[in-house]
């Protein structure tokens, strides 16, 4: 089956409530977004959790072509504002807005876990300031098998802009966002790294 940005999305409510997503390819399948989508509902979220409008809890149920099926749960109060965020912009039952919902979330467990990106962003009370390159890159990269952003392959993309050289060593991680609790990332390694 073809896998077009426009490929319906099947969606169902479980018992408990949760909104249950399902999609015919794996999170790394999923297609690039316009910047300027991903701008808009990087505000669009912002807005809703300011007005701490939580949406439902939801599932994402990614089958990729191996028949594998990985599941993203959206549990977090954070996570499922930003989700309902995402549906009212763009809807979530097509995989353009899935992967617009998606690449929201790694952006901002990247933004969470690298601190060599933080020259590109500021977030203050009045909104948030992106680089272009930055919501360029959160656009196109590829995501991983979880549906995240490889910090490496992001650190080898901005070394040059950012003056840094690749023997330093890896940045340190800070789970300092709810996204991280709600993605359930493996505990740091003795290094510091998260471990997918």
């Amino acid at each position: 089956m073809e896998n077009s940005p426009e490929t319906p999305v099947g969606v169902a409510a479980a018992a408990d409530g949760t909104l249950l997503h399902a999609l015919p390819l794996a999170p790394e399948a999923l297609p690039p977004v316009a910047a300027t989508a991903l701008r808009a509902a990087w505000d669009a979220a912002r807005r809703a959790a300011a007005a701490e409008a939580p949406g439902p809890a939801r599932a994402l149920l990614f089958m990729g072509a191996d028949g594998v099926r990985r599941d993203l749960l959206l549990a977090d109060a954070d996570a499922r504002c930003w989700a309902l965020a995402v549906e009212r912009l763009a809807g979530l039952d097509t995989t353009a807005g899935v992967a617009l919902l998606v690449r929201l979330l790694a952006l901002v467990d990247l933004l969470a876990r690298v601190r060599f990106l933080d020259p590109l962003f500021d977030v203050s009370l009045g909104g948030t300031v992106f680089h272009p390159s930055l919501l360029d890159a959160a656009a196109r990269q590829p995501l991983d098998q979880e549906g995240r952003f490889d910090a490496a392959a992001w650190r080898m993309l901005f070394e040059d802009r950012l003056g840094l050289r690749p023997a330093d060593p890896a940045p340190a991680v800070s789970p300092t966002l709810s996204l991280a609790r709600a993605r359930r990332p493996a505990p740091p390694d003795s290094s510091g790294a998260y471990r997918p």
